[in-house]
Protein backbone atom coordinates (compact mmCIF):
# COMPACT_ATOMS: atom_id res chain seq x y z
CA UNK A 1 0.00 0.00 0.00
CA UNK A 2 2.87 2.43 0.97
CA UNK A 3 3.68 2.34 -3.46
CA UNK A 4 0.38 3.76 -3.60
CA UNK A 5 0.25 6.25 -1.20
CA UNK A 6 3.41 7.95 -2.62
CA UNK A 7 2.07 8.00 -6.06
CA UNK A 8 -0.93 9.92 -4.44
CA UNK A 9 1.39 12.39 -2.68
CA UNK A 10 3.03 12.77 -5.69
CA UNK A 11 -0.47 13.32 -7.78
CA UNK A 12 -1.10 16.07 -4.82
CA UNK A 13 1.80 17.49 -5.50
CA UNK A 14 1.76 18.05 -9.05
CA UNK A 15 -2.19 19.08 -8.52
CA UNK A 16 -1.05 21.62 -6.08
CA UNK A 17 0.98 23.16 -8.62
CA UNK A 18 -1.32 23.75 -11.62
CA UNK A 19 -3.60 26.44 -10.45
CA UNK A 20 -5.11 27.06 -13.61
CA UNK A 21 -5.55 23.16 -14.38
CA UNK A 22 -8.73 21.68 -15.87
CA UNK A 23 -10.52 18.52 -14.06
CA UNK A 24 -12.75 16.00 -15.10
CA UNK A 25 -15.15 13.93 -12.99
CA UNK A 26 -16.40 10.76 -14.52
CA UNK A 27 -19.08 8.62 -13.04
CA UNK A 28 -19.20 4.96 -14.68
CA UNK A 29 -21.90 2.62 -14.49
CA UNK A 30 -22.08 -1.66 -16.01
CA UNK A 31 -24.45 -4.15 -15.28
CA UNK A 32 -24.44 -7.70 -16.59
CA UNK A 33 -26.67 -10.62 -16.09
CA UNK A 34 -25.75 -14.01 -17.63
CA UNK A 35 -28.26 -16.99 -17.10
CA UNK A 36 -27.35 -20.27 -18.32
CA UNK A 37 -28.71 -24.30 -17.28
CA UNK A 38 -30.82 -27.00 -19.14
CA UNK A 39 -33.67 -25.16 -17.53
CA UNK A 40 -32.14 -21.69 -16.66
CA UNK A 41 -31.63 -22.38 -13.09
CA UNK A 42 -28.19 -20.42 -12.94
CA UNK A 43 -27.46 -16.88 -13.53
CA UNK A 44 -24.03 -14.58 -12.74
CA UNK A 45 -24.89 -10.74 -12.32
CA UNK A 46 -22.14 -8.42 -11.88
CA UNK A 47 -22.46 -4.34 -11.16
CA UNK A 48 -19.51 -2.10 -11.27
CA UNK A 49 -19.70 1.21 -9.78
CA UNK A 50 -16.70 3.53 -10.86
CA UNK A 51 -15.38 6.88 -10.59
CA UNK A 52 -12.37 8.96 -11.73
CA UNK A 53 -10.57 12.16 -11.25
CA UNK A 54 -7.71 13.81 -14.23
CA UNK A 55 -6.04 16.72 -13.47
CA UNK A 56 -4.85 18.37 -16.49
CA UNK A 57 -1.69 19.01 -16.37
CA UNK A 58 -0.97 19.70 -20.49
CA UNK A 59 -3.66 20.51 -22.74
CA UNK A 60 -4.13 16.77 -23.49
CA UNK A 61 -2.41 15.06 -20.97
CA UNK A 62 -3.62 14.11 -17.06
CA UNK A 63 -2.73 12.17 -13.78
CA UNK A 64 -6.05 10.25 -12.95
CA UNK A 65 -6.84 9.28 -10.12
CA UNK A 66 -9.63 5.89 -9.51
CA UNK A 67 -11.70 3.82 -7.74
CA UNK A 68 -13.95 1.18 -8.72
CA UNK A 69 -16.07 -1.25 -6.72
CA UNK A 70 -17.55 -4.81 -8.62
CA UNK A 71 -19.58 -7.27 -6.86
CA UNK A 72 -20.21 -10.68 -9.10
CA UNK A 73 -23.14 -12.78 -7.82
CA UNK A 74 -22.68 -16.11 -9.15
CA UNK A 75 -26.14 -18.01 -7.95
CA UNK A 76 -26.70 -22.26 -9.32
CA UNK A 77 -29.38 -24.05 -8.33
CA UNK A 78 -27.91 -27.41 -9.50
CA UNK A 79 -28.78 -30.99 -7.84
CA UNK A 80 -25.79 -32.81 -7.16
CA UNK A 81 -25.74 -36.01 -5.12
CA UNK A 82 -23.23 -36.52 -2.80
CA UNK A 83 -21.99 -39.91 -2.89
CA UNK A 84 -21.92 -41.59 -0.13
CA UNK A 85 -24.31 -40.33 2.12
CA UNK A 86 -28.52 -39.77 1.98
CA UNK A 87 -27.77 -35.75 1.16
CA UNK A 88 -27.56 -33.34 -2.46
CA UNK A 89 -26.05 -29.79 -2.69
CA UNK A 90 -29.37 -28.29 -4.09
CA UNK A 91 -28.05 -24.47 -3.90
CA UNK A 92 -24.46 -22.45 -4.63
CA UNK A 93 -23.67 -18.78 -4.67
CA UNK A 94 -20.16 -17.60 -4.97
CA UNK A 95 -19.86 -13.65 -4.19
CA UNK A 96 -16.76 -11.98 -5.16
CA UNK A 97 -16.27 -7.98 -3.98
CA UNK A 98 -13.34 -6.12 -5.98
CA UNK A 99 -12.51 -2.79 -5.18
CA UNK A 100 -9.54 -1.15 -7.61
CA UNK A 101 -8.10 2.03 -6.35
CA UNK A 102 -5.54 3.04 -9.11
CA UNK A 103 -3.18 6.32 -10.24
CA UNK A 104 -2.16 7.22 -13.94
CA UNK A 105 -1.35 8.68 -16.77
CA UNK A 106 -4.89 9.90 -19.37
CA UNK A 107 -3.99 10.89 -22.69
CA UNK A 108 -6.26 12.20 -24.81
CA UNK A 109 -6.43 11.71 -28.48
CA UNK A 110 -8.47 14.71 -29.57
CA UNK A 111 -8.51 18.17 -28.12
CA UNK A 112 -10.98 19.47 -25.66
CA UNK A 113 -13.62 21.29 -28.05
CA UNK A 114 -13.66 17.78 -30.29
CA UNK A 115 -17.30 16.70 -30.43
CA UNK A 116 -15.81 12.58 -30.21
CA UNK A 117 -12.86 12.29 -27.91
CA UNK A 118 -11.09 8.94 -27.56
CA UNK A 119 -8.78 8.53 -24.34
CA UNK A 120 -6.32 6.11 -23.43
CA UNK A 121 -5.27 5.68 -19.62
CA UNK A 122 -2.44 3.70 -18.09
CA UNK A 123 -1.42 3.37 -14.44
CA UNK A 124 -0.90 1.34 -11.28
CA UNK A 125 -3.70 -0.37 -9.34
CA UNK A 126 -4.29 -2.15 -6.34
CA UNK A 127 -6.49 -4.92 -6.19
CA UNK A 128 -8.57 -6.10 -3.61
CA UNK A 129 -10.44 -9.21 -3.69
CA UNK A 130 -13.14 -10.61 -0.93
CA UNK A 131 -14.40 -14.29 -1.99
CA UNK A 132 -16.87 -16.47 -0.30
CA UNK A 133 -19.00 -19.62 -1.44
CA UNK A 134 -21.84 -20.54 0.08
CA UNK A 135 -23.99 -24.11 -0.25
CA UNK A 136 -26.96 -25.46 0.80
CA UNK A 137 -27.63 -29.24 1.56
CA UNK A 138 -30.67 -31.26 1.55
CA UNK A 139 -31.18 -34.63 3.26
CA UNK A 140 -33.24 -36.49 1.00
CA UNK A 141 -34.83 -38.32 3.82
CA UNK A 142 -36.43 -35.40 5.20
CA UNK A 143 -35.66 -32.63 2.41
CA UNK A 144 -34.70 -30.32 5.00
CA UNK A 145 -32.36 -27.83 4.11
CA UNK A 146 -29.14 -26.99 5.56
CA UNK A 147 -27.11 -23.73 4.53
CA UNK A 148 -23.50 -23.37 5.34
CA UNK A 149 -21.84 -20.55 4.74
CA UNK A 150 -18.46 -20.60 3.31
CA UNK A 151 -15.40 -18.86 4.74
CA UNK A 152 -14.48 -15.62 3.34
CA UNK A 153 -11.19 -15.33 1.69
CA UNK A 154 -9.03 -12.14 1.09
CA UNK A 155 -6.29 -11.59 -1.42
CA UNK A 156 -4.45 -7.91 -2.09
CA UNK A 157 -2.67 -7.80 -5.47
CA UNK A 158 -0.20 -4.99 -7.24
CA UNK A 159 -1.86 -4.49 -10.43
CA UNK A 160 -2.01 -2.32 -13.90
CA UNK A 161 -4.68 -0.75 -15.39
CA UNK A 162 -5.60 0.07 -18.81
CA UNK A 163 -8.25 2.11 -19.87
CA UNK A 164 -9.88 3.22 -23.41
CA UNK A 165 -12.56 5.39 -23.58
CA UNK A 166 -14.76 7.99 -25.62
CA UNK A 167 -16.19 10.89 -24.63
CA UNK A 168 -19.38 12.34 -26.67
CA UNK A 169 -19.51 16.30 -25.96
CA UNK A 170 -22.69 17.50 -24.98
CA UNK A 171 -22.11 21.09 -24.18
CA UNK A 172 -18.99 22.75 -22.29
CA UNK A 173 -18.71 20.93 -19.19
CA UNK A 174 -20.43 17.84 -20.02
CA UNK A 175 -19.83 14.75 -21.59
CA UNK A 176 -21.17 10.64 -22.38
CA UNK A 177 -18.99 8.18 -21.93
CA UNK A 178 -18.15 4.79 -23.16
CA UNK A 179 -15.24 2.68 -21.95
CA UNK A 180 -13.55 -0.89 -21.69
CA UNK A 181 -11.25 -1.57 -19.15
CA UNK A 182 -8.41 -3.44 -18.20
CA UNK A 183 -6.98 -4.87 -14.98
CA UNK A 184 -3.62 -6.90 -15.24
CA UNK A 185 -3.45 -8.75 -11.63
CA UNK A 186 0.14 -8.99 -10.64
CA UNK A 187 1.69 -7.41 -13.99
CA UNK A 188 0.97 -10.49 -15.87
CA UNK A 189 0.13 -8.94 -19.40
CA UNK A 190 -0.40 -12.62 -20.64
CA UNK A 191 -3.97 -11.71 -19.00
CA UNK A 192 -5.01 -8.89 -19.70
CA UNK A 193 -8.04 -9.78 -21.48
CA UNK A 194 -9.16 -11.39 -18.40
CA UNK A 195 -10.08 -8.55 -16.49
CA UNK A 196 -12.26 -6.33 -19.15
CA UNK A 197 -15.25 -4.37 -18.23
CA UNK A 198 -17.76 -2.52 -20.60
CA UNK A 199 -19.09 0.65 -18.66
CA UNK A 200 -21.06 3.80 -19.77
CA UNK A 201 -21.12 6.87 -18.18
CA UNK A 202 -20.81 11.21 -17.75
CA UNK A 203 -18.24 13.24 -17.44
CA UNK A 204 -18.06 16.95 -15.49
CA UNK A 205 -15.46 19.78 -16.56
CA UNK A 206 -14.75 22.52 -14.30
Amino acid sequence: MSRLKYLIALGALLLSSQALALFELDLDFSYNKQVYGTTRQNDLVSRTYATSLAVYLFQNTAIEFSYAHTDDITTEANVIKVEGTNSSIVGMQNRVRTRVAGIGIRQALAGRKSRFRPMISLGYARLLIDDRTDFSFRDDGTNQVLNIEGELSKRRQDSAFGTFSVQIRMTKTFSLKASVKTIIPAFDFDRASDNMKYAAGIVWFF
